[in-house]
């Protein structure tokens, strides 16, 4: 599921952190089409932005949750 996401996104690979979302998606499905469909699902909408570059969407998300622990 990994190597078909990183050769269809060449753009990003595969980068640390995609195994433990796409491990559990896999679990629940037990097929690996549906895990696919899903995880790219989720990575094109929902999580694309905190694995590109140098991780800056990450970082924002950090902030913003360490910024709500603060409160």
């Amino acid at each position: 599921v990994l190597k078909a996401f990183s050769y269809y996104h060449p753009d990003n690979g595969y980068l640390q952190g995609m195994n433990y979302l796409c491990e559990n998606i896999l679990k629940l499905t037990d097929d690996t089409y549906t895990c696919y469909s899903i995880f790219e699902n989720l990575m094109n909408n929902q999580y694309y932005h905190l694995y590109t570059g140098n991780f800056d969407g990450l970082k924002i998300k950090i902030y913003q949750f360490m910024r709500i622990l603060q409160r």
